[in-house]
């Protein structure tokens, strides 16, 4: 057999899987041309993809990419690489880029080749830097280095993503990018590092580039210079926004469960008064003691409905179910509720609609509840006014151009500046242990997530004025008729 009988065509996809380990062909736009048997098993079809997609799940060219390197310098590059395994992990391996050449000298494509044991001498410590690199990089928290000034040196791209872009946040201070400030944070974590050489843990707002807060704990490092003094520090800052707002909530739930259990006792003892004279106006045929003892009961039992929906809307975030309603049906269903209360409790109540709102697209439940809620707010205003006679509620609804407005006004105690400050706040009352302090917190949320909102006009001694705003198309949800 001749020489040339005896040559076989072997392909670079058969050389590549032949070599093992994390082998790759890119060409100069960083699209895959040939991947190797091992990584070709964790990846699937890559071929034509970008390289920094299937590697790294990223849209843009990763900032330290060997194959880029080889492209500008046109030598061979060492470095390291974060790639996926076939267990659907991850891990870094050293690898040396390659570039393949044309007859004419131009570079066609990049070879990446794992370094088999990792190479020796500097290959090994060109890997680990390049490990180093990219996992400061792709580390899932906010990383930056400071120096003695203040001055951010680097950070990483989490921290540009959601801070800002490269060229607006090197140099400048930390405390401008970060807590959008203009002088140094008091109790500044990384200045404490700079003064003892020592790391520090603290929790921090931050403010987004889009103005979103968010709270983060702060581990600070020194970095030591070759004398072994602290010549920076690095700051990393993990976002623990989520795990803050659940501990909210827990310690909600604990005074909501506190508020509820005091309350169902109030209606508790008010059922039993009411069921008490109710049985003992029958048996003595006494209608006065009977008509009283069942307003009782009906009270109490439009307090159960009450704080049956405000635990409803607290507890449960749930997307309005919109319908086309009639406003003034609506307010007309929330009056009904309202006038045998007032009537009771010696306030008028006056009924003022505009015939020309005519629909909008709203859960009707949602807003009876807020509105009831808001009425509710006004009769015991009243109620503890002991200035004089004559209070009453004013419930009116107007059209407008896209929204329809509800107005609910009462001449009670009104609020003063602390109360106005915190009345759609939950747990706040101004009515001691006889509120749950989540009526208006709820009527405002209502309002909030059908795209409207509230407006209040309080002043103490002269009464308040809530005037409810609700667009009257829904954008949240396709109107369906009541």
């Amino acid at each position: 057999m001749t020489a040339e009988a005896g040559r076989t065509e072997i392909s670079g996809r058969q050389l590549l899987d032949a070599l093992g380990g994390f082998n790759l062909v890119v060409n100069r736009e960083l699209e895959v041309l040939q991947v190797g048997a091992p990584l070709r098993e964790a990846l699937g079809d890559a071929l034509g993809l970008p390289c920094y997609g299937v590697l790294h799940g990223r849209d843009e060219p990763c900032p330290d990419c060997p194959a880029r390197a080889v492209l500008e310098s046109r030598q061979r590059v060492l470095g390291a690489e974060l790639t996926p395994t076939t267990g659907g992990g991850t891990t870094v391996v050293p690898v040396t880029a390659a570039p393949v050449l044309a007859d004419d000298g131009t570079i066609v494509a990049v070879v990446l080749t794992e370094l088999a044991g990792g190479g020796t001498g500097r290959p090994t410590e060109a890997a680990h830097e390049r490990a180093c690199a990219t996992l400061f990089e792709e580390v899932p928290c906010y990383i930056a280095v400071i120096d003695e000034d203040f001055h951010l040196l680097r950070v990483n791209r989490k921290a540009r993503d959601d801070f800002g872009d490269p060229a607006d946040v090197l140099g400048v201070h930390c405390y401008e990018l970060f807590k959008r400030r203009r002088e140094p944070c008091l109790n500044c974590p990384t200045a404490a590092t700079f003064r003892e050489g020592s790391s520090r843990t603290s929790e921090e707002t931050v403010i987004t580039r889009n103005g979103e807060p968010r709270q983060v704990l702060v581990i600070t490092t020194p970095l030591l210079d070759a004398e072994g003094e602290t010549s920076r520090v690095m700051e990393m800052a993990t976002d623990i926004t989520e795990i803050r707002h659940m501990q909210s909530q827990l310690e909600a739930l604990g005074m909501l469960v506190g508020r509820i259990a005091h309350d169902i006792k109030g209606v508790l003892t008010g059922l039993d008064g009411g069921v008490y004279m109710v049985s003992t106006g029958m048996e003595r045929r006494d209608q006065d003691r009977l008509d009283r003892g069942w307003q009782m009961v009906r009270r109490n039992v439009d307090r159960i409905r009450t704080l049956a929906l405000d635990i409803l809307y607290y507890a449960k975030d749930r997307e309005p179910d919109c319908r086309l309603a009639s406003p003034i049906k609506v307010l007309d269903t929330v009056l009904a509720r309202l006038e045998p209360r007032a009537k009771e409790a010696g306030v008028s109540v006056q009924r003022d609609v505009d015939p020309e709102a005519i629909r909008f697209e709203v859960d009707v439940r949602a807003v009876e509840a807020l509105l009831t809620n808001l009425a509710d707010n006004a009769l015991d205003a009243c109620r503890i006014d002991e200035r004089e006679d004559g209070h009453t509620v004013r419930m009116a609804v107007r059209d407008g151009a896209e929204e329809v407005l509800f107005v609910v006004e009462d001449n009670g105690v009104g609020m003063d500046s602390e109360g106005r400050a915190k009345a759609f706040t939950p747990f706040f009352s101004s009515k001691g242990s006889s509120g749950t302090g989540l009526g208006l917190y709820i009527a405002h949320r209502i309002a909030v997530q059908h795209g409207g909102g509230i407006d209040l006009d309080s002043e103490l001694g002269r009464g308040t004025t809530f005037t409810v705003h609700l667009p009257k198309h829904s954008h949240r949800a396709r109107a369906k008729p009541a």
